[in-house]
């Protein structure tokens, strides 16, 4: 019975130890298992390799949602998408948004997406930033992140955040700096 207890006591020491080390050697950057990452681990649904559409009432697709990993929260009604490609089918132009996350806020139907964010036109556009914002109440997308739009013939438009006001076609770029190649210009 003494050998019983004496390797229980020793396990648990190690156990105990081990728990120690651990803690100790953390780096204050790198999420521990009570660390608020562990928490987003909770989801109520946990789903690999999604294909989502949204649609709307006696219409075609509105968007698609290709995503490696997406969580619902239920309690917040929302889902986060990982590495995630969009395809927007409004009008006659669809727009494609490949991120490294997104957010679906279900109840408002806002989405953000966040890191590595490109967005590719039909028009041959090309939007790069790091995050990027769809409020649906206000009918507009935004980011206060730096801002870089190519188009095909190599003309680039750089600034410090925008505002895009879907029903108006109109866009509102802070501290925009235009780089036209010189063949364009016609110089």
């Amino acid at each position: 019975m003494k050998l019983k207890n004496l390797l229980y006591s020793a396990g648990l020491l190690c156990l105990v130890a081990l728990l120690v080390f651990l803690a100790l050697g953390q780096d204050e950057e790198e999420p521990f298992l009570w660390s608020p990452e562990f928490g987003r681990m909770k989801a109520d649904l946990v789903l690999h390799g999604v294909e989502y559409s949204r649609q709307s009432r006696g219409e075609d697709a509105v968007w698609d949602v290709d995503a490696e990993v997406a969580r619902f929260y239920q309690d917040r009604d929302v889902m986060e998408f990982d590495r995630l490609n969009v395809v927007l089918k409004s009008d006659s132009n669809p727009v494609r948004i490949v991120a490294d996350k997104g957010v679906y806020r279900l109840k408002q139907g806002d989405m953000e997406v966040s890191r590595n964010v490109r967005v590719y036109s039909s028009e041959g556009y090309v939007l790069e930033t790091d995050s990027l914002r769809y409020v649906k109440d206000k009918d507009l997308v935004a980011t206060d992140d730096r801002v870089l739009l190519l188009d095909d013939n190599g003309s680039r438009l750089e600034g410090d955040g925008f505002v895009y006001h879907l029903k108006e076609h109109r866009l509102v770029m802070k501290n925009p700096v235009a780089l036209i190649p010189e063949e364009e210009t016609g110089v």
